[in-house]
């Protein structure tokens, strides 16, 4: 909040310069001030929570619109990320979503699954050992992005709460 539009966008990603034509096309706020401006208006109402510690171990209290758990499941298997999922639907709230996992260069019908790749990339074990109501969804990646190819996907699993009546 500290920074101009222009500084941030002009060193924010400054590391990735191979990628950084994708990560501007993919973050508007990084196009112009006017998109940074907006943004920051925006971010004006957003309550953001951190929390440190062991999620599984944690007490973690309160309600949520959105929950991120999308690093986690890279490194952990489907039980302990189902035993998490259900920790934290009580959290939500009504129409709150939970991102379960961001999946690099996946999509359903992928059959590049691999051994050593984390658990989570078994989509059709992920469908199986999760309710019904979750929602896997693929779009053109990162990497298609960067070479224009509508072919390389990258895919999300999410939850949406639905709102009780």
């Amino acid at each position: 909040m500290n920074y101009r539009g222009v500084v941030i966008r002009e060193q924010l990603f400054s590391a990735d310069r191979d990628r950084s034509k994708i990560v501007k096309k993919v973050n508007k706020y990084l196009n112009s001030d006017e998109e940074y401006h907006e943004l920051r208006k925006r971010l004006d109402n957003v309550q953001i929570n951190f929390g440190h510690g062991d999620i599984f171990t944690s007490s973690i209290t309160g309600s949520f619109d959105n929950i991120l758990l999308s690093n986690i499941a890279a490194y952990n298997k489907l039980d302990k990320m189902l035993m998490l999922f259900n920790m934290m639907v009580p959290l939500l709230n009504d129409d709150g979503k939970m991102l379960l996992a961001y999946l690099y260069e996946t999509d359903l019908y992928s059959s590049d699954y691999m051994e050593e790749e984390p658990e989570i990339y078994d989509i059709p074990k992920v469908l199986k050992t999760f309710p019904k109501d979750i929602t896997f969804n693929s779009f053109i990646g990162v990497r298609g992005l960067s070479f224009k190819s509508s072919r390389l996907r990258d895919s999300i699993i999410t939850y949406k709460k639905v709102k009780k009546i």
